[in-house]
C-alpha cells in the first residue's frame, strides 16, 4: 500500500488533475456548461479545462480513415520507388479507377491527401462550432482537468446524483489508452449489448468442454512415428492447452463488441477476471466438472454439499495429468522468449520499411494472449494447480516451483529488454492475483475436507483443515478491508519525499485524436 500511494502521489500532472466523467446529464453536455457546473461546486477558477466526447462519426471519422489509407499507400509507393533507385522512369503507376488509365501513384496519393486535409479541417471546424450548444454533437462522457490535484481528489469522492448511472467519476487512463469508440457509444443501447455479452459468455462456458474433448480425441489419433511415446504422454493435454491459448481472444472479442470498457487497461482487467474463472472451471476442476457443465451445475444446485465428495472422488487420481500440463506450460514459456511472432512481422515489414519503422509496426505483442491480463490469469492458474494438487502429489509442488522460477527468469528479461514499455497501472493486477490466490486456497480446503472425510480414521484432520479454513476466511476479510484504490487525502497533503523515481509520460491529451489539429 505505501508503494501504491506513492505511485498515486507521483502520477503525472495531467492525469493526476483529471477525472473521467460518465453519465453526464443532458443539461451539462457542453464544455462550457460542464465547466460552470464544476466551478459552482468547487469555486471559480478551480477548473482548467473540460473536454467532452464529441460525436465525430459523420463525416470526420470516415475522412480520417481515408487519410490513413492514403498515407499508407503513399508510403508504400515512395518505398517502391526508392527500391528502384528513384529513377524518373521507375515511378510507380496505379489505376485511378477500376477501368481508368494508369497514373503516377505518388502524385495521385499526394493530391488525395491534400483534398482530404481540406475536408477534415472543414468538418473539424463544424464540430467545434456545433459543440458550443448543449447536446447535439456533445456526448455524455468526457474529462475535466482541475487546476489543483486536491480539487480533483475531492471531486472524485463527491456523490453528485442519487442515480448511480449519472456522474460516474473515476481516475482517467493514460491519454493513449482511452478507447474513444467506447466513449462515444450510445448509452441507450448499453443494456442490450451487456445482455448479449453475458449470453455469449454463458454459451462459451457450455460449449468449452466439448471442444476440448474433440481436440484431444483428434490429437490421440495422430501417429508421430519414433516420437509417438513422447506424443502419447502430451496428447491428452493438447486440447486443453490449445483452448486455454485461444480463450482470451474469444473472450476479448465478446468484451470489445458488447461492453463499454473506455480504457485498454480495463479491457485487460476484465479479461483477467473472466479468463481466470474459466481456467478454474476447465483446468483446475476439469475432472470434477466432466464434459457437461450443465450436469455439474444441476448436481450442485440439488445438493451443494456434494461438492466435497465430488472433488475428493475425482481430483486425487489426475495428478499425473497436471504434471504433463505443467510441462507443456513450461515449453510455452520458452516459446515466449523467442518472440517468434514479432520476428516474423519484423521480417515481413522490413521489405518495404526501414528497420526502425518495421520494428515499431511489429510491436506490441498480441495483447489478447500476451497482455498483462491474460498472463495474470494463466500464472494464477498454474499457482492454483500447485496449491490444490501439491498435497495430493508433492512432485506437483516441485514442478510448479520450477515453472515459476523459469517464468521469473524469462519474463524478468522480456519485460525489461525485449517488449515495449506499457502503461504503468499501479499494481491493480498484483491485487487481482492475490484475489485469485484466496480462491485457490478455498478450493484446496474444500478438496482436503472431502479427502479427509473419506480417508481419515477420525475427525481430527477434518477439524484441523476447518481451523485453517476459518483463518483463511478471516485473512481474506482483512484483505478486503484495505482501501488501496484511491489516495487518502492526508497522503496527498503529506509532502513526503518520493523513494522511487517514476517517468512521467510526455505529451498526450484527452481530446479525441480526430479533433486534434495537425501541424
Amino acid at each position: 500500500m505505501p508503494l501504491r500511494f506513492e505511485w498515486l502521489r507521483n502520477m503525472g500532472r495531467l492525469r493526476a488533475n483529471t477525472i473521467m466523467m460518465l453519465g453526464i446529464p443532458l443539461q451539462y453536455q457542453s464544455d462550457q456548461a460542464c465547466k460552470a457546473f464544476w466551478e459552482s461546486l468547487l469555486g471559480d477558477g478551480s477548473v482548467e479545462s473540460v473536454l467532452l466526447t464529441k460525436d465525430t462519426s459523420k463525416p470526420l471519422q470516415g475522412l480520417v480513415q481515408e487519410k490513413a489509407v492514403a498515407e499508407e499507400h503513399l508510403k508504400c509507393a515512395l518505398a517502391t520507388w526508392e527500391l528502384h533507385g528513384k529513377a524518373p522512369e521507375t515511378r510507380p503507376l496505379v489505376r485511378e479507377s477500376m477501368f481508368g488509365s494508369k497514373v503516377d501513384a505518388i502524385g495521385l496519393y499526394t493530391r488525395q491527401l491534400d483534398d482530404l486535409n481540406a475536408k477534415i479541417n472543414t468538418s473539424r471546424e463544424d464540430i467545434f462550432q456545433a459543440s458550443s450548444n448543449v447536446g447535439g454533437v456533445n456526448l455524455g462522457t468526457g474529462f475535466v482537468t482541475f487546476m489543483r490535484r486536491s480539487d480533483a481528489e475531492i471531486a472524485l469522492r463527491l456523490q453528485i446524483s442519487p442515480d448511480v448511472k449519472e456522474w460516474v467519476l473515476d481516475y482517467p487512463p493514460q491519454p493513449m489508452d482511452v478507447v474513444w469508440s467506447d466513449m462515444s457509444q450510445d448509452s441507450r443501447a448499453e443494456a442490450s449489448r451487456h445482455l448479449l455479452g453475458y449470453a455469449l459468455t454463458a454459451g462459451l462456458v457450455v460449449v468449452y468442454m466439448p471442444v476440448v474433448v474433440f481436440i484431444c480425441n483428434v490429437a490421440q489419433l495422430i501417429n508421430m512415428g519414433p516420437l509417438q511415446s513422447i506424443w502419447a504422454s502430451e496428447a491428452p493435454s493438447v486440447g486443453l492447452t490449445i483452448m486455454v491459448d485461444f480463450l482470451p481472444t474469444i473472450l476479448n472479442l465478446i468484451f470489445v463488441n458488447c461492453f463499454s470498457l473506455y480504457d485498454k487497461t480495463q479491457s485487460q482487467y476484465k479479461l483477467s477476471v473472466w479468463y481466470w474463472w474459466m481456467n478454474v472451471l476447465y483446468v483446475v476442476l476439469i475432472t470434477a466438472l466432466g464434459t457437461n457443465f450443465v450436469s455439474f451445475a444441476t448436481t450442485l444446485s440439488q445438493d451443494p454439499l456434494a461438492v466435497f465428495s465430488l472433488l475428493a472422488d475425482t481430483m486425487p487420481s489426475c495428478t499425473h495429468y497436471y504434471m504433463n500440463y505443467i510441462g507443456m506450460s513450461a515449453f510455452a514459456q520458452w516459446m515466449v522468449l523467442t518472440r517468434y511472432m514479432q520476428l516474423t512481422k519484423f521480417k515481413s515489414f522490413s521489405r518495404l520499411h526501414d528497420e526502425q519503422e518495421a520494428k515499431n509496426m511489429a510491436e506490441p505483442e498480441d495483447q489478447d494472449y500476451y497482455g498483462i491480463g491474460p498472463r495474470t490469469a494463466r500464472w494464477s492458474t498454474m499457482m492454483c494447480i500447485g496449491i490444490v494438487y501439491g498435497t495430493l502429489s508433492p512432485p506437483v509442488s516441485l514442478l510448479t516451483w520450477m515453472l515459476f522460477l523459469m517464468i521469473r527468469t524469462i519474463y524478468g528479461y522480456v519485460f525489461c529488454f525485449a517488449e515495449t514499455k506499457k502503461s504503468d497501472l499501479g499494481g491493480i493486477f498484483f491485487v487481482r492475483a492475490l484475489h485469485n490466490m484466496y480462491t485457490s486456497l478455498h478450493i484446496y480446503m474444500v478438496l482436503m475436507v472431502g479427502v479427509f472425510c473419506q480417508r481419515a480414521s477420525s475427525w481430527g484432520p477434518v477439524f484441523v483443515v476447518c481451523c485453517g479454513w476459518a483463518y483463511i476466511c478471516y485473512s481474506q476479510k482483512q484483505f478486503y478491508a484495505y482501501k488501496w484504490e484511491t489516495l487518502p487525502y492526508p497522503e496527498l497533503m503529506s509532502g513526503a519525499e518520493f523513494k522511487h523515481k517514476q517517468q512521467e509520460v510526455k505529451g498526450g491529451s484527452y481530446l479525441q485524436p480526430e479533433l486534434m489539429r495537425s501541424g
